[in-house]
């Protein structure tokens, strides 16, 4: 049984969660700075009894942040109630850990109506005198900065933060003696913060300033309080006030078994019935985040739904990248249109569906497959930079139109050497400086073409290319899919553009740099069913989308 992706939209954000298995609801709330991701273990090992519903909390995975002022434990437990809401899960077990158990205690005080049981592991109970200085201390500004500093911040934290606690006190007696982890660990650790953002010091330190205690005394559900052996809050639970009747503590000295406990822990509350699957596909004048199951496997989409009045535009993104470069022009086009800008397998929030030998047209049947799944009979197609072939082979099934955008015609050595080089970039090094090296590459790919070629200059950028939050977005984006964020251009290699171009019958709009050379054979192909616009000149955004709009739009 595979875990599911979902998003559900809740009041203007988006909320991601997991979903798997058979059975009576079960909630599970994680720890900060991770994801829903960190109980994917759990997940499957509950999904044989339960429908397991695990959530991204607001500000971390790919859950959208809240606002600033709604920083309290009581704003995140707030949001989740709403959320079971729309999915109709009407009452459940919550189990959290960390900030996610206060979370769920909130959720359990506030509404016992909704919740049959309530199990928390490390709930944290701090003195005011404890959080003052870790409130004022432990979570620093994560701010993307040009330079790309803030990566090597991030990964010094960590790494103390798995030696001392609290990490900015390197003393003998704040040392935890956890055995030191390998870079791997480290790096996805590095990589919940990154994908984070600044908005992870709003959850994290609500909960140091949570009064768990003040709730626990108010909570009237069965509830079981767990500690487990070696966690650094361990201790927290001797100071846990007088229980009622109805809820007991619980320590786990043996991990292996942890899972188990948890499942018998939830065993011994009421059951109730778990909802039907629902999707909120698209809300009109929003742009709505989403999956397509394909199997085992999904491919993530973001729709901005107007009318089927007009024909849908498609967008597919460069390589690397994702859906998300391409948001500022989705909204842009939504103002006339639909749009669906598609994260392409192995890239962005798809999944690796394991092509083997990928191609072209392997990449445009998963567009494709999508496009019949949303039941959109009438489009105009998009690609930018490797994705304009994916444009090019999905255009012969039944596009009205085609915009290739800086579609490079690139010979099979320079591919092969562009595949190389991102090879050598994906490896992880213990000081995290795979980091500051894919950082470095992302500026550079906007200077010199190929960014490894010094020699090469390209003048058409500009102060827009170089927004330390897009740059860090698309560094995000590589170290999801470290294996796959190049196999675009793999599957390039054995893709004849200039043949394939010149037998789509169709409309195609090309906006290419005035570096790039437009093969002569193509630029003489004009007969009177085909008309092909050929734009070589320095791309303006400004410019460039008044174009588009006006190609879209003629008859």
């Amino acid at each position: 049984m595979s875990i599911l992706k979902r998003f559900v939209f809740v009041e203007d954000k988006h909320i991601h969660y997991r979903r798997v298995g058979v059975g009576p609801p079960t909630i599970l709330l994680h720890e900060s700075p991770k994801t829903s991701a960190a109980h994917t273990e759990l997940m499957n090992f509950l999904s044989k009894s339960f429908t397991v519903f695990a959530f991204d909390t607001p500000g971390f995975g790919r859950s959208d942040a809240l606002a600033k002022d709604k920083n309290k434990i009581k704003d995140f437990a707030d949001i989740i109630v709403k959320t079971l809401s729309i999915l109709k899960i009407n009452r459940c077990v919550v189990f959290g850990n960390h900030t996610g158990a206060c979370i769920a205690l909130e959720i359990a005080r506030r509404r016992p109506d909704l919740i049959s049981g309530l199990v928390v592991e490390s709930l944290p109970i701090f003195e005011e005198k404890e959080t003052k200085k870790i409130i004022k201390k432990f979570f620093p500004p994560l701010v993307p900065k040009l330079d790309g500093s803030h990566l090597m911040s991030v990964w010094s934290k960590v790494r103390d933060q798995y030696i001392w606690f609290p990490w900015f006190e390197k003393s003998t007696s704040s040392m935890h003696h956890w055995p030191f982890p390998n870079v791997r660990v480290i790096h996805d650790y590095v990589m919940d913060f990154l994908v984070s953002g600044d908005s992870y010091r709003y959850g994290y330190s609500a909960a140091f300033k949570y009064k768990s205690l003040q709730a626990i005394k108010n909570l009237k559900v069965p509830a079981i309080f767990i500690a487990v052996h070696g966690d650094v809050l361990e201790s927290h639970i001797d100071r846990l006030p007088k229980l009622k009747r109805n809820q007991k503590t619980l320590k786990i000295n043996n991990l292996k078994k942890r899972n188990e406990i948890i499942k018998n822990c939830m065993n011994t509350f009421p059951i109730f019935p778990s909802p039907k699957e629902s999707m909120n596909l698209y809300v009109k004048g929003k742009i709505i985040r989403n999956y397509y199951d394909l199997g085992n496997h999904q491919i993530h989409f973001r729709y901005l739904y107007k009318s089927r009045k007009t024909p849908a535009l498609i967008m597919l993104h460069d390589s690397p990248g994702s859906s998300f470069e391409l948001e500022n022009l989705v909204k842009y086009f939504g103002s006339t249109r639909s749009v669906i800008s598609i994260d392409l397998p192995g890239y962005g929030y798809s999944d690796n569906i394991n092509i083997k030998n990928p191609t072209i047209y392997k990449f445009s049947r998963y567009v494709i497959k999508l496009i019949k799944h949303l039941g959109i009979q009438t489009y105009d197609i998009y690609g930018r930079g490797f994705g304009g072939l994916v444009a090019a082979e999905v255009s012969k099934y039944s596009s009205r139109r085609v915009i290739l955008d800086r579609v490079h015609f690139y010979s099979i050595a320079e591919k092969k050497s562009l595949i190389k080089n991102y090879i050598l970039y994906s490896k992880l090094n213990e000081d995290g400086s795979h980091l500051y090296k894919v950082w470095t590459m992302l500026k550079d790919h906007k200077v010199f073409s190929p960014w490894y070629d010094k020699n090469q200059v390209k003048v058409d950028h500009s102060i827009a290319d170089f927004d330390p939050k897009k740059l860090h977005q698309l560094l995000v984006d590589i170290f999801s899919n470290t294996s796959t964020y190049y196999s675009l251009i793999e599957a390039s290699i054995s893709y004849k553009l200039e043949k394939e171009l010149s037998n789509i019958s169709k409309p195609v709009l090309f906006l290419i740099e005035e570096s790039e050379k437009m093969p002569a054979k193509l630029t003489r192909e004009n007969n009177s069913r085909f008309k092909r616009q050929i734009c070589i000149e320095s791309i303006n955004v400004k410019t460039v989308n008044k174009k588009i709009l006006s190609f879209l739009d003629s008859i």
